[in-house]
């Protein structure tokens, strides 16, 4: 693999003037808050907005549950403390475990609505990577209508893996050995990473570049191996608040939930495809870089073979 063979032909800048963009991520947020803040807000909202049906299924499995151990009659709380029914573990085990399945089929078909982060909203920041500003509306539509195949395939490709991982996990404990259980799904999990990390670089280079098919998942490959433990690492990063609502259990009663939850309702769903499209813009212009004349501006030159 070398970095002459990655070729990100097309590029989607016809319709804008590409700018210099010089600057970290953290700046780049930085400018992106100063100048657009209610943008910023407002596409949060959006992307909360996409999230909702996996955001409400988990938080109404969470609550049956609730009801669950409620309603089952452990030791002390029926009558005065005698009435205890043998095998009570055993039946709320079983319910817990159909809430969970009914809960993770139907995220399944929730996250469906997410194909329009990898699409729309990677378009958005694709441009604003460009231009220093914060426009929503036309490139969402733009970046919707370009991309949305891929984002859909995408979306149903890291749904299915994330649902099979729980079934297997749930198989896997009731038939064999606790630690073989475990081994085997984190290395399953770690595939299933990988896979979801190569799926966002090609939703990337899909919303960026009109390629051929071949031409994008040639890219794509290339790509997540000629630079992978960035490419790990800023997928992981991308990844915190998934990973902070995770580790709160959608419990945000607490300080740390109460944290968590307000991070999420203010920058947190903008986070995730903020971090990760500014980072494939950084690397993209590795391969495109934007020229400067002496004095600091930008010199792009615009062409009718330019996709719009």
């Amino acid at each position: 693999m070398k970095f002459k063979d990655v070729l990100l032909d097309n590029e989607r800048n016809g319709h804008l003037t590409k700018r210099l963009n010089r600057l970290s991520g953290w700046k780049f947020f930085l400018v992106l808050w100063r100048n657009n803040m209610g943008r910023v807000l407002l596409l949060n909202f959006l992307v909360l907005i996409f999230a909702l049906p996996v955001i409400g299924l988990n938080l109404w499995g969470n609550v049956l549950i609730s009801e669950l151990q409620v309603t089952l009659p452990y030791y002390g709380s029926f009558g005065m403390g005698t009435g205890v029914w043998t095998g009570v573990i055993d039946v709320y085990n079983s319910r817990v475990m159909e809430i969970n399945h009914q809960t993770a089929l139907l995220c399944l078909a929730g996250a469906l609505l997410l194909c329009l982060v990898l699409s729309g909203v990677f378009a958005v920041l694709r441009d604003s990577f460009w231009i220093g500003q914060l426009r929503i509306i036309k490139p969402f539509m733009m970046g919707v209508k370009a991309n949305f195949l891929y984002a859909f395939v995408s979306t149903c490709l890291i749904a299915g893996s994330v649902y099979g991982l729980f079934e297997f996990y749930w198989w896997t404990s009731s038939v064999l050995a606790q630690w073989l259980s475990i081994v085997l799904t984190v290395l399953l999990s770690l595939v299933a990473l990988l896979l979801a990390m190569y799926l966002f670089i090609l939703c990337s280079v899909t919303v960026t570049y009109k390629q051929s098919v071949r031409q994008n998942l040639k890219d794509s490959w290339l790509l997540m191996w000629l630079n992978p433990i960035p490419n790990l690492f800023h997928f992981v990063a991308c990844l915190l608040p998934v990973i902070l609502v995770v580790l709160v259990g959608f419990n945000f009663t607490g300080l740390f939930g109460m944290v968590v939850l307000m991070f999420i309702f203010m920058v947190g769903a903008f986070y995730i495809p903020f971090v990760w499209q500014t980072f494939m813009m950084r690397t993209f212009a590795l391969f495109h870089p934007v020229a400067v004349n002496k004095k600091g501006e930008t010199i792009v030159k615009k062409t009718s073979e330019q996709g719009a």
